[in-house]
C-alpha cells in the first residue's frame, strides 16, 4: 500500500513539474526562433540591432560566433541577462507606446526580477543598445539615449537625461536628471555628471570634466604660418 501511495506521489510530482517545465522549452524555442528569423528577414527594428550589436561585439573574441544561428539566437535569450534586458524592454516600450501600461508593468517586473537590470519602459533608447554586463544597470523614466549607445554594468542614467548616439557609459558612471551628452561620448568608469558636455568629448571625476576628446573628434585646424 505504502509503495503504491509513494509511486502516486512522485507521479503526481513529475507530473505537475514536467508541464511547466516543457511549456517553458517550447515558448523558449519558438520565441527564439520568431526571433532568428525576424532578425535574417529584411524588417528593420530595434531589438535587430541590439542583438547585432552584441553579435559583432564578440566578433573580435577567440569564442565569438561566426554566424547567428537559430541556437545562438536561443542561447542568448536563455541565458544572456543583457540580451533579455534589451529583449524586454523593447516589448515593454512597445505596450506603453500602445497604452497597455500594465502589461508593460507585468514585463518590466519581470525584467528587473530575472535580469537584474532597471529599463524603464518610459525611457526612449535608439536602436543597437549594447549593454555591457547589465548588473545593477539603471535607466530611468524619460531619459533619452541615441542610437548605438554602450552602457556598462552599475551605470545609473535619470531621468530627463539626454545622451547622443554612439555614447559609450562605463561601468558605475552616474548621469543625473535633465543633462545632455552630446554624440560620441565616452563617460569614463566611476564619473559623476552633473552637466552638459558637447559631442567627443571624454569625461572623468567625480563630478565629471572634461578630460579630453575621442578620436573621433575632427582635428584642429593647424595654427597658420606667420
Amino acid at each position: 500500500m505504502r509503495s503504491v501511495l509513494l509511486a502516486l506521489s512522485v507521479g503526481d510530482l513529475l507530473l505537475i513539474y514536467a508541464i511547466p517545465i516543457a511549456l517553458f522549452i517550447a515558448a523558449w524555442l519558438v520565441v527564439s526562433l520568431v526571433v532568428w528569423l525576424l532578425v535574417r528577414s529584411r524588417l528593420d527594428f530595434a531589438f535587430k540591432h541590439d542583438l547585432l550589436a552584441k553579435f559583432e561585439a564578440k566578433l573580435i573574441l577567440p569564442s565569438g560566433r561566426r554566424h547567428l544561428s537559430y541556437f545562438y539566437v536561443a542561447r542568448l535569450l536563455l541565458g544572456d541577462n543583457c540580451i533579455q534586458a534589451a529583449f524586454l524592454y523593447r516589448i515593454s516600450h512597445w505596450l506603453v507606446r500602445h497604452r497597455m501600461r500594465a502589461l508593460a508593468e507585468l514585463v518590466y517586473a519581470v525584467s528587473k526580477l530575472f535580469t537584474h537590470t532597471d529599463v524603464s519602459p518610459w525611457a526612449n533608447i535608439g536602436p543597437g543598445l549594447y549593454l555591457y554586463h547589465g548588473l545593477g544597470t539603471v535607466i530611468g523614466k524619460g531619459s533619452t539615449i541615441g542610437r548605438r549607445a554602450l552602457i556598462c554594468h552599475g551605470v545609473s542614467i535619470g531621468g530627463g537625461a539626454t545622451l547622443g548616439e554612439d555614447v559609450k557609459v562605463w561601468a558605475h558612471a552616474q548621469i543625473m536628471a535633465k543633462v545632455t551628452i552630446g554624440d560620441r561620448t565616452e563617460v569614463s568608469a566611476n564619473s559623476v555628471v552633473m552637466q552638459d558636455f558637447p559631442p567627443d568629448s571624454i569625461l572623468f571625476g567625480m563630478p565629471a570634466r572634461l578630460a579630453g576628446k575621442t578620436s573621433s573628434a575632427p582635428a584642429e585646424p593647424a595654427p597658420s604660418a606667420v
